[in-house]
């Protein structure tokens, strides 16, 4: 009798458990469907219906992880960076060593512009990337952007490559290259990671800034061509950003399509007509043309709308030259030359003291 009372003792000890266990598990996968289901919304930015939900189960769950978690990306698509950083430096009492939290607390401390804890945070957050081998890209992005903003430019490449040898589609890293390479220089290396970056983007996509900074490596690099192209593309987007217009022109003369600059600079005069390097553009397209007396009255007027501004006089004084005016060209060299320019000095040395047109 003793027997069989302990086994039926045991029997329901037994149920009463498994009944225990499945409802904990019961628990524990309501609880994840629910946070499953707030980061969904988050995901089609229904921030609303997000917001009352996570408010609800915080109330009954204040110290669970995954929802703060959620609570800290609400509050930044909110444009609550103070709020979220609240939020992550909570998960850090639960959780200290949670590195979705070392992550985005350093990215915060980087967007709200305090560099100083920023460093410590994301150079722990690359730390543990590194060791525990998590691959996240964006991390070393982050730490190269605050790189830039100390002017390390070898170790935002550094970082760069860390970024890309984990995702080497990742676009960010490419333009933040291309930018570093066109501080450089390495205008050449700048428009390979530019190439790079737009043909990672869908059509659909496509970051116009990107375009028009190709577009003005391009130039620099000697292929005012394709620059022009780049230039018309964007202009298509944008056809009223007047620094396009002017710099397609620039591109035209380098290519010598005279006609076309100057239909460019046309239209920006009237977009606007006291911009002086329009009319200084605008002469030395005639003047290659030929039309030197026009080109000259362009000169003029660059140089009546800007006065010390010393290329104008630089240009003035080749078509004066054109025109057979050496004693003027040279004055406006000099003048040139008195406002900083290395050419102008050049040219006086080369053919001004030459001729014994100057001392």
């Amino acid at each position: 009798m003793l027997h069989a009372l302990k086994y039926v003792f045991y029997s329901i000890a037994f149920l009463t458990s498994i009944s225990y266990v499945y409802s904990q598990t019961s628990d524990s996968i309501s609880s994840s469907s629910t946070v499953i289901k707030i980061s969904r919304l988050l995901d089609s930015a229904d921030i609303k219906s997000a917001n009352r939900l996570l408010r609800r189960y915080l109330k009954k769950n204040p110290e669970s992880v995954m929802a703060l978690k959620q609570q800290a990306r609400l509050y930044k698509m909110m444009q609550k960076p103070q709020k979220a950083l609240e939020t992550w430096n909570t998960i850090g009492f639960l959780k200290p060593d949670d590195y979705d939290r070392i992550k985005n607390t350093a990215v915060l401390l980087y967007d709200l512009n305090e560099y100083k804890r920023c460093l410590l945070v994301i150079d722990s957050a690359c730390k543990i990337a590194e060791n525990e081998h998590v691959k996240d890209a964006e991390v070393y992005y982050y730490r190269a952007l605050f790189n830039r903003k100390n002017k390390n430019l070898h170790h935002i490449l550094l970082d760069c490559e860390m970024a890309e040898t984990i995702d080497s589609n990742f676009i960010p890293s490419h333009i933040l290259k291309a930018e570093i390479r066109f501080e450089r220089m390495q205008y050449d290396l700048c428009v390979t990671e530019y190439d790079i970056a737009l043909k990672l983007m869908a059509q659909s996509d496509t970051n116009f800034s990107i375009l028009k900074n190709r577009a003005k490596a391009l130039f620099e690099y000697g292929n005012a061509a394709r620059a022009a192209l780049d230039w018309t593309l964007y202009l298509r987007k944008y056809p009223q950003d007047i620094e396009a217009r002017i710099s397609r022109a620039a591109s035209y003369i380098r290519c010598g399509q005279f006609n076309s600059a100057i239909s460019d600079l046309n239209l920006a005069s009237q977009q606007n007509p006291e911009n002086s390097v329009i009319y200084d553009y605008r002469g030395t397209a005639k003047a290659e043309m030929g039309q030197f007396k026009e080109g000259l009255k362009d000169l003029d007027y660059a140089i009546k709308l800007k006065f010390n501004y010393a290329p104008h006089y630089v240009n003035r004084a080749a078509i004066k030259l054109a025109l057979k005016q050496p004693h003027e060209a040279c004055e406006d060299l000099e003048k040139a030359e008195q406002l900083g320019s290395n050419i102008a000095y050049k040219y006086i040395q080369r053919y001004c003291q030459a001729q014994g047109l100057v001392k």
